[in-house]
């Protein structure tokens, strides 16, 4: 939507926003799927932003993919299968909602091929970290015991923790880039400050290990047990290690991506990103007691989502570098219809449908403005510019729809609640009244489109 003039713009976010209240006022998780669609949306959209934005960006979009999938998941989970399509069907609307208006607003094709380079960079270590779990897990303990005494109890164990925990220092120490700990006049310097860093944690490491072999020479086991092979001491020597593996990963991705000639530095903030969100998804998952078996469903997601990108690129002509925010109204206003037809059909089933009632209508009056008002603002910006589009013939506009689609609104309303009061068993008055409704709706649009 960022080629709609900023005042169009502006009215067709918030008659989003109220469509989706209007369809919360019946099912309040799917708030929440429009968030989740929402933080996918601009996921997409901020990868080709700065580097930092572009590390956000790409943490953000699995987040937003996981967090939809598990919320649309929930919703569904109705008693029947009519209920489970139309929740579903609601939930995805919703969701969708949030996703076409970042996506669709003048994404480029690279920020797409970004995007789909970085879910399928997701789906691989997704599937790699979800494999270590389902290994963890066949030591029979629980997530965060398996993790940190992966390498064994006792004296070995303890060993081998520190000698890992050295390793994973020394590979930090010499893959960190040189641009982030140093500047170009003290760029000679380097290689003896990492020769000094290297050393220290030699150092370091041989005299936790010496006092180890110590206590295990002279019968020191009370010592070993009460302070080295705590869950405490362990834990940081386990949580010093993955930081340290974390930073020799950002270090060789930026190495790996500027020897390939990514001058701008747009992959290695991508994949960064994709990897630390992966990381926090899939072993905070399993350290909450998530199955591993159900911890594959991540990056089987992710790879869906990126073959679905690169469809999607393709499908829609942007190889060419075009741009879709004139049709974002349509698809807005196509998702509102979506989701007023799936929770329409929920609620007919019941004879008093209250707060509903008036959300389905909400909505279907905010999917009709969205088409109005945003088909004109894509209008003026096609003729003039949306910078040429001045404030008085948009705000004009929007308030004539929004006066129209108010009263229409209130009188479809108050015509159904009457047919119910009346009568709201038989079938004639409440044939009558659904008449009406379709009547006044048609006649709206009418007017609208004129």
């Amino acid at each position: 939507m960022s080629q709609l003039p900023q005042t169009t713009r502006r009215a067709v976010v918030a008659a989003a926003v109220v469509g989706v209240a209007g369809l919360a006022l019946h099912e309040s998780l799917l708030v929440v799927a429009a968030l989740a669609g929402l933080a996918v949306g601009l996921g997409v959209r901020g990868l080709s932003g700065s580097p930092s934005t572009v590390i956000v960006a790409a943490g953000l979009m699995p987040l937003g993919l996981v967090a939809a999938v598990a919320t649309v998941g929930t919703v569904a989970a109705e008693p029947t299968v009519d209920e489970t399509v139309y929740s579903t069907l609601a939930a995805l609307s919703v969701l969708l909602m949030g996703v076409v208006g970042p996506v669709l607003g003048g994404n480029s094709p690279a920020a797409l091929r970004d995007a789909s380079r970085g879910a399928l960079a997701g789906a691989v270590t997704g599937t790699v970290l979800a494999t270590l779990a389902s290994i963890l897990e066949t030591h029979g303990q629980p997530p965060v015991e398996s993790v940190v005494y992966a390498t064994g109890g006792g004296f070995d164990g303890i060993a081998a923790t520190i000698a890992v925990t050295a390793v994973a220092g020394a590979g930090a120490v010499v893959a960190v880039p040189d641009a982030a700990v140093t500047t170009p006049r003290r760029k000679e310097f380097l290689p003896r400050y990492r020769r000094q860093a290297i050393v220290a944690i030699v150092a370091l490491a041989g005299g936790l290990l010496a006092v180890v072999a110590a206590a295990r020479v002279v019968g020191g086991r009370w010592l070993v047990s009460r302070i080295f092979d705590t869950l405490v001491f362990r834990g940081l020597l386990v949580g010093l290690a993955v930081l340290c593996l974390l930073v020799a990963a950002t270090g060789l991705l930026v190495g790996f991506a500027w020897n390939r000639g990514d001058k701008n530095g747009s992959v290695a903030p991508l994949l960064l990103g994709t990897v630390l969100s992966l990381t926090v998804i899939v072993g905070g998952g399993y350290l909450a007691g998530v199955p591993p078996s159900s911890l594959f469903a991540i990056p089987l997601l992710l790879g869906v989502a990126g073959v679905a990108l690169v469809a999607f690129s393709r499908l829609l002509g942007l190889a060419g570098g075009g741009r879709l925010s004139g049709t974002t109204p349509v698809a807005l206003t196509a998702l509102c219809l979506a989701g007023v037809a799936a929770v329409g059909a929920d609620i007919g089933k019941t004879a008093t449908p209250g707060l509903s009632l008036v959300g389905v209508v909400s909505t279907l009056g905010s999917g009709l403005f969205i088409y109005v008002v945003g088909t004109n603002g894509a209008t003026l910006h096609a003729h003039v510019g949306s910078e040429g589009a001045t404030r008085e013939p948009q705000l004009v506009r929007i308030a004539y729809a929004v006066s129209v689609v108010a009263v229409s609104a209130t009188v479809t309303v108050g015509g159904i609640w009457l047919a119910m009061a009346v009568a709201p068993t038989l079938s004639v008055p409440s044939t009558l009244a659904l008449v009406s409704a379709l009547v006044a709706t048609g006649l709206v649009l009418r007017t609208l489109l004129r």
